[in-house]
């Protein structure tokens, strides 16, 4: 199924919601029968945030680390693949790991599941896009009676980030969960990948490509609505955390498989 945006540019990234089972757990489901978007230098450019995949291509089958910068991939003649973008925190009661093990690294799925060459040869991006993401689903269905409980303070300080759009600021966040901000970075580490500060910023981002993705911006008001300091702060993060200026991005209006842009039926959110 080939998802087309309003503005007629196709796009092949299809990204899926999970069953009631794993909402808690899984924030999309995604498939992409081939690679579309190009930033114009022949590279797809495939943004942080703040969470952890698991992927299934051809020949292969890995654990995606969190990101701290974007990750550049061919443009053009990649292979179909299929993956599970869970929850901020979420993704390692399903996997014995340290999430900051893989963090801007991948790791071999059959590093963290035994059986992760049967796994890779029933969730196969061959199939139809709601065949191989309903076969990934079940796959993790089929594990939530042995997935290892999550901390409550690592949870809580997730959403309370997530829910202000990453403007909480760590120490009154560890001081509200009646934890030391060396704590819960300890914490962060284990569960998420990455500091409460870094996921902070990049959840952020996210809400800045959101609305970017919209139409033409006014970055100074975008960058005073979402707390930054002033539309230098804004392009600063920007940068860094994608590599690119908002405006550069902006006139290609990346694609990446990872923020929820991209819905069934062609929605762009």
């Amino acid at each position: 199924m080939r998802v087309r945006p309003a503005n007629g540019e196709a796009r092949t990234v299809i990204e899926i919601p999970p069953p009631a089972e794993l909402l808690a757990h899984v924030e999309r489901f995604w498939f992409r029968p081939e690679s579309a978007a190009d930033d114009g230098d022949g590279v797809e450019r495939i943004l942080p945030d703040g969470c952890l995949d698991i992927v299934f291509g051809p020949g292969q089958a890995i654990v995606v680390g969190t990101m701290t910068e974007a990750l550049l991939v061919p443009a053009h003649g990649v292979a179909g693949y299929v993956g599970v973008r869970f929850r901020a925190g979420m993704a390692t009661a399903f996997f014995r790991l340290s999430a900051a093990s893989i963090t801007d690294a991948s790791a071999p799925l059959d590093a963290v599941w035994p059986d992760a060459r049967t796994v890779a040869g029933y969730v196969t991006p061959r199939l139809d896009p709601d065949v191989a993401t309903e076969r990934l689903a079940d796959v993790l269905v089929s594990r939530l009676s042995r997935a290892a409980p999550v901390p409550d303070d690592v949870q809580e300080a997730v959403d309370r980030i997530v829910q202000s759009g990453g403007r909480a600021e760590v120490e009154p966040l560890a001081s509200a969960l009646g934890v030391s901000r060396q704590h819960l970075a300890r914490r962060f580490a284990t569960y998420v990948g990455v500091p409460p500060k870094t996921l902070a910023r990049v959840t952020r981002l996210r809400e800045v490509v959101r609305r970017a993705a919209a139409g033409p911006v006014n970055w100074a008001a975008l960058a005073a609505d979402l707390g930054y300091s002033d539309q230098s702060h804004l392009v600063t993060e920007f940068r860094a955390l994608t590599g690119l200026t908002p405006s550069r991005w902006a006139r290609f209006r990346h694609a990446d498989s990872k923020f929820p842009r991209r819905r069934r039926g062609g929605e762009i959110g």
